[in-house]
C-alpha cells in the first residue's frame, strides 16, 4: 500500500488534491517522511512530509486535521515570484499573511521579508504558511507556490542575509490562524 493511500478517508475531491500534491513532492524529487501523528484527545491521523533533497529542509507537509486536508508550505522566497503572489485569491493571500511574524528570538536563521499588496511582512521561520479548505483553483495555485519555492532554492542551501539591519515598520499583526 502506498502511504497516500492513508489519506483516502478524505472527501474525494480532497483526495485528489493530497494525491496531486504527492505527485509534486515526487515530481521535484523530495525527500518523503511519513509519519503517524497521535495528539492528546485526537484521533491518530498521519503526516507525509517533503523535503528538499539538496537542503533537508522542510518544502511543505500535508495532513489530515479535522477530517480535512490541512498543507504546511514553506514559502520563504515570496518577493521572486511576486507576480504570482500577486495574482492569488484572497485567500491565499490571508493565509501567507497570517504567518507569525518573527519575534527575533534568536533561535532560528532570519528569513528574507516579502511583500504583499506593498505591505512587507516578516515572517517566523518555525511557523510556515497554512492551507485547507479551498477551491481547486486554490490548490492549483498554491501547488504552483511550492514548486516555484522549490526552485528558488538558493543554490548553497543559505537563506540570503535581510538586505538591511535597519528594523522595519511591520503593519499587519500575528492573525492566529496557526496551532502552536
Amino acid at each position: 500500500m502506498d502511504k497516500i493511500d492513508t489519506f483516502s478517508v478524505l472527501p474525494e475531491r480532497e483526495y485528489e488534491i493530497a494525491k496531486m500534491l504527492n505527485q509534486t513532492g515526487k515530481s521535484l524529487d523530495c525527500k518523503t517522511i511519513f509519519k503517524t501523528r497521535a495528539l492528546k484527545n485526537q484521533p491518530k491521523g498521519y503526516r507525509i512530509i517533503f523535503n528538499k533533497r539538496e537542503t533537508n529542509s522542510v518544502l511543505f507537509w500535508m495532513q489530515i486535521t479535522d477530517g480535512a486536508l490541512y498543507v504546511k508550505a514553506n514559502l520563504f522566497h515570496i518577493d521572486n515570484y511576486a507576480d504570482k503572489i500577486s495574482a492569488c485569491s484572497e485567500k491565499i493571500k490571508h493565509s501567507i499573511t497570517a504567518t507569525k511574524e518573527c519575534g527575533y528570538c534568536g533561535l532560528c536563521p532570519p528569513r528574507p521579508p516579502y511583500h504583499i499588496d506593498n505591505v512587507l511582512y516578516n515572517p517566523c521561520c518555525f511557523h510556515g504558511h497554512y492551507f485547507t479548505q479551498m477551491d481547486h483553483d486554490d490548490w492549483n495555485t498554491l501547488r504552483d507556490l511550492i514548486v516555484l519555492e522549490h526552485d528558488n532554492q538558493f543554490e548553497s542551501g543559505s537563506v540570503p542575509p535581510i538586505v538591511s539591519s535597519e528594523k522595519q515598520e511591520l503593519k499587519k499583526p500575528y492573525h492566529g490562524f496557526h496551532r502552536n
